[in-house]
């Protein structure tokens, strides 16, 4: 599951994994959390679906003339 933080100065993006640990009964003994930084893949994959917003509005504008 991806999470976007913001400050007055930063956004940054993680994915966070969880997962419960158990005993060998079944009881609940607490969680693993593993949590990554994808601020650049979220920043680059933006970046790309502008670049495509803009070459298919230049390529709409192209046949329109």
């Amino acid at each position: 599951m991806s999470y976007r933080f913001v400050t007055t100065s930063v956004v940054l993006w993680v994915d966070t994994l969880a997962r419960t640990i158990k005993n060998k009964n079944g009881k609940h003994e607490g969680y693993v959390v593993v949590t990554q930084d994808v601020t650049e893949r979220q920043i680059a994959a933006e970046s790309m679906r502008r670049a495509k917003d803009a070459a298919e509005a230049a390529n709409r504008a192209a046949h329109n003339i």
